[in-house]
C-alpha cells in the first residue's frame, strides 16, 4: 500500500470509530431519566397499580388469569362504584373497573374467586382475596 492507501484507510477508520461512538451515546443517553405521570403497571401515579374489587365484605385483587368457560359461572352483580385512588371499601365498589361490569361466582370455589366479565369481551378476569 502506498503512503494515499494508508490515508485513506486511517481516515476511514477514524470516521467509524467517531460514528460508532456518537450511536452509542444516544443509545445510552436516551430519555430513561424522564419521569413520567406513570407506573410501570400503566395506571397513572398517585392511583392504586391493580384492579380490585369489594365483594361480600372481601377486597379482591385481579389474579392476572383469564377465565373462558362461562357454564359454571352465575352472575351475582355488577359494578356500581369506582374510585382509582382509594382501596374499594363497599360492596361493589371497584378500582379500574367500569361501572356495570357484571360480577360471576363458580360454585366450587364461591369463597376464594369471583369473575369480572370483561368489557366488549366473552371471557373474565379472575379476582382472588388480597391477602
Amino acid at each position: 500500500m502506498n503512503m494515499k492507501e494508508h490515508s485513506f484507510v486511517f481516515l476511514a477508520i477514524i470516521i467509524t470509530t467517531i460514528m460508532l461512538f456518537c450511536n452509542c451515546s444516544m443509545i445510552l443517553f436516551t430519555n430513561d431519566d424522564v419521569k413520567t405521570d406513570y407506573n410501570e403497571t400503566g395506571y397513572p401515579s398517585g392511583e392504586l397499580q391493580h384492579q380490585y374489587l369489594f365483594y361480600q365484605r372481601t377486597l379482591y385483587i385481579y389474579s392476572g388469569t383469564i377465565w373462558t368457560d362461562s357454564k359454571e359461572l352465575t352472575e351475582v352483580g355488577k359494578v356500581l362504584k369506582v374510585d382509582n385512588e382509594k382501596y374499594p371499601d363497599e360492596e361493589w365498589e371497584a378500582a379500574h373497573l367500569a361501572i356495570g361490569q357484571k360480577v360471576y361466582v363458580k360454585a366450587a370455589d364461591y369463597v376464594n374467586k369471583i369473575y369480572v366479565k370483561r368489557l366488549n369481551k366473552e371471557d373474565f378476569e379472575v379476582f382472588l382475596p388480597n391477602k
